[in-house]
């Protein structure tokens, strides 16, 4: 069982003024070509308004591809902003809406987007945990192992809550 993003994920959740970033050396381009006949005065600034752009991109895709978990026997991977293997048999666990105090509201070290978080946090009660916040979900599953707090959030994230309820993880009360 496994919640993780791939490049698709991760394509969708760019916010749109990254796409303008690609159009406007296009345009510039058109424009040069409809008035010269040729591209040749232009594709230095045409090739490097492409390429910045393209490197920016790549970088922050590169980043958060794979972030989310995945069920490896007693053990759950988790990964936002740094990877952690969290054992479940130490492990307790709440469902909580996403709106409530453990609500993601002050980051410390983030990438995120309006369908996409992932990073650390303070929360709105003022703990800090390592947040994987993708879609918009109505619940979070809050997971607190060895001192430290793990929110993943996304749809369906109830499934996960349920296995690990199955698997014999305590919750949190």
């Amino acid at each position: 069982m496994s919640y993780q993003l791939g490049i698709s994920d991760v394509i969708q959740a760019l916010p749109a003024g990254v796409w303008f970033v690609f159009i406007v050396p296009l345009l510039i381009a058109e424009i040069a070509y409809w008035q010269t006949g040729n591209y040749r005065h232009y594709k230095w600034i045409l090739l490097s308004t492409l390429v910045i752009p393209l490197v920016i991109v790549q970088c922050s895709i590169h980043g958060i591809m794979g972030d989310g978990w995945q069920l490896k026997g007693n053990r759950l991977e988790f990964r936002a902003w740094e990877a952690h293997a969290i054992d479940l048999a130490s492990a307790r666990i709440s469902l909580v809406d996403t709106n409530g105090p453990w609500q993601p509201v002050q980051s410390i070290k983030r990438y995120s987007t309006s369908e996409l978080t992932s990073g650390w946090f303070t929360l709105r009660n003022g703990e800090k945990a390592d947040v994987f916040y993708h879609r918009i979900p109505a619940k979070m599953l809050v997971l607190f192992s060895s001192g430290q707090i793990y929110i993943i959030a996304h749809p369906g994230v109830e499934k996960l809550y349920h296995e690990l309820i199955a698997r014999g993880v305590r919750k949190q009360g």
